[in-house]
């Protein structure tokens, strides 16, 4: 198994980072540094070590969680702000957020330490779908609500949303569900701004197969087997790259 597997195995950080720290040399295999990511190791016989501390791979775990505003999606907060880490049990410190939610924002967020899981889900190459439910001020015309259908120019490059409903339009404020398959930070805010509006209330429904459902704000839940298997299902895992050797 490659180094940077094994560190998402044991639930130190998502594969995606992995490599990162390795390169920093913060990780240890048989009481010796190691800077590449491509190192295998058998986790029967050798010893990996992050920051001094024995690796070892966990049991997995899967939560979703209904997150309320005010809440930070990272563990800890310079500025003491509350932590979803305050919502989720204690024995799962060691998991981390698939998709991070703005401060501001409420809704479906995925917690694993299943960092292959992780890493295909947050992947742009698998366009793993997320739908969200969007307040904007003001009136978004047609004429803007087909801009977003064709795609919004931001820096990093076109976004082009799978899907643009409009579920109500008033006066002062529109309703939308949009669904994405990017990951660029804070794009569905930039590209409503870019047609002339504001995002006001951001809230995630679903991610791939999983369902915000009827759970409760600032409530949590385990995934049930079938969700887990729907949501490993849902990526041709044959396609993702071997991380193992």
């Amino acid at each position: 198994m490659k180094l940077q597997k094994f560190l998402a195995e044991c639930g130190i950080v998502s594969r995606h980072h992995a490599e990162e720290f390795i390169r920093k040399g913060l990780v240890e295999v048989n009481n010796r540094i190691v800077t590449s990511p491509e190192i295998t190791v058998d986790p029967s016989k050798d010893e990996v070590k992050y920051k001094g501390l024995r690796c070892r791979i966990e049991k997995k775990f899967y939560i979703i969680l209904n997150k309320p505003r005010g809440y930070v999606s990272t563990f800890k907060d310079n500025l003491g702000r509350k932590s979803v880490y305050q919502l989720i049990p204690p024995e799962s410190s060691r998991v981390f957020p698939v998709g991070r939610l703005d401060m501001d924002a409420e809704g479906l967020m995925l917690f694993t330490n299943d960092g292959d899981l992780a890493n295909t889900i947050m992947h742009p190459r698998y366009a793993v779908p997320k739908t969200y439910y969007i307040v904007c001020s003001g009136r978004v015309d047609d004429g803007a609500i087909n801009a977003l259908k064709n795609g919004i120019w931001i820096s990093e490059g076109k976004i082009v949303p799978k899907e643009v409903n409009l579920l109500k339009r008033m006066r002062e404020k529109t309703i939308l569900r949009m669904t994405i398959t990017e990951g660029k930070k804070n794009e569905l805010k930039r590209i409503i701004k870019k047609v002339g509006n504001r995002v006001i209330h951001l809230k995630r429904l679903s991610i791939g197969p999983l369902r915000l459902g009827d759970l409760k704000t600032g409530s949590y839940r385990y995934l049930t087997e079938k969700e887990i298997q729907l949501l490993r299902g849902y990526v041709d895992f044959s396609t993702v790259p071997s991380s193992s050797g």
